[in-house]
């Protein structure tokens, strides 16, 4: 062989290549299957709220840290603020305040109780009893 009809042969080898190559493209294009229009509308929108979804879990998440961090701390300091606080002395407070109002109560009654004999033996005396 020569080297035109090597180069022939190149050639044809290489347009038998491309036609086939372009064959199977075409082939592959027909026996896809055919979406329609808000078929693919419906696919991009799943995928947009899909997206939407996991940025929102990641946020969720986020915020569940940011809660838990500040609530350890808010545990915290209430921890320190009940240790600081005297809460026997508050007690005996707290006793010697009820002590007293119970006292003042017992007081105004017997007060009361005194005056109203008082007044029912004098209105004994005037109906003659």
């Amino acid at each position: 062989m020569n080297k035109k009809d090597l180069r022939d042969h190149e050639t044809e080898i290489a347009i038998a290549a491309a036609i086939a190559i372009t064959a199977g493209i075409a082939i592959a294009l027909m026996m896809r299957p055919k979406r329609h229009p808000l078929q693919t509308r419906a696919l991009k929108a799943r995928k947009r709220v899909m997206r939407a979804g996991e940025h929102g879990m990641d946020r969720a998440r986020d915020l569940q840290k940011m809660a838990m961090k500040r609530a350890r701390k808010g545990i915290n300091r209430g921890m320190h603020f009940l240790e600081d606080l005297p809460i026997d002395d508050i007690g005996d407070q707290l006793q010697d305040y009820l002590d007293s109002a119970k006292e003042a109560i017992e007081d105004t009654i017997t007060g009361e109780l005194h005056d109203l004999q008082k007044t029912i033996r004098r209105r004994r005396k005037r109906m003659g009893f």
